[in-house]
């Protein structure tokens, strides 16, 4: 639209609607390729410094015993 803009056009409603359709599916797809990777990770158990998967787990243990 800003180069549409910046050229003294108007955008078509085709041509925004193509825009909008294409922004929205390479966000979806990218949220799902995030989504994968964390549970790629999770089934692999992987462990670091910070626990499993890099969450810290909080303590079952009270202390009395």
């Amino acid at each position: 639209m800003q180069r549409a803009e910046a050229e003294g056009r108007t955008v078509p409603d085709e041509e925004l609607r193509q825009i909008v359709t294409r922004t929205v599916f390479e966000g979806v797809l990218t949220g799902y390729e995030i989504s994968t990777e964390s549970n790629e990770q999770r089934a692999q158990g992987g462990r670091d410094e910070n626990g499993v998967n890099g969450v810290k787990r909080s303590r079952t243990d009270d202390g009395s015993g």
